[in-house]
């Protein structure tokens, strides 16, 4: 699929059911790692949204810091977690709405001017 879309950046915001299920945190960051790995090869750049652990605070879960570090990829690890707090930007319990991923998007937009990438 990279080989026939052949997207400049790929925005990888995975995993969360993974940490819901309780999957092992070495394998869920295995499986970003991997992810990220595959873009380099395909000449893809990749942003990292890190996704919060269970429980009530929605605090992203540092396997995704580290994932970013490791790899050496930009990370927002504030989006996903903000617009996990306000049902207006949910359509249901789990995922966004047009206006969530709206700022899903403006949030990624800043990183990659922030960084210098746009």
């Amino acid at each position: 699929m990279l080989q026939r879309e052949r997207p400049a950046l790929i925005v990888l915001c995975h995993g969360r059911n993974d940490i819901l299920r309780r999957h092992q945190r070495s394998a869920i960051a295995d499986t970003l790692s991997a992810m990220i790995d595959s873009l380099r090869q395909a000449d893809v750049a990749a942003v990292l949204l890190g996704v919060p652990d269970p429980g009530i605070f929605l605090i992203t879960s540092e396997l995704y810091r580290v994932v970013a570090e490791e790899c050496q990829v930009q990370i927002d690890d504030a989006i996903v977690p903000d617009l996990l707090r306000d049902n207006a930007f949910k359509s249901d319990q789990i995922h966004f709405n047009a206006t969530g991923y709206r700022r899903m998007a403006e949030a990624v937009d800043r990183l990659l001017r922030c960084h210098g990438t746009l």
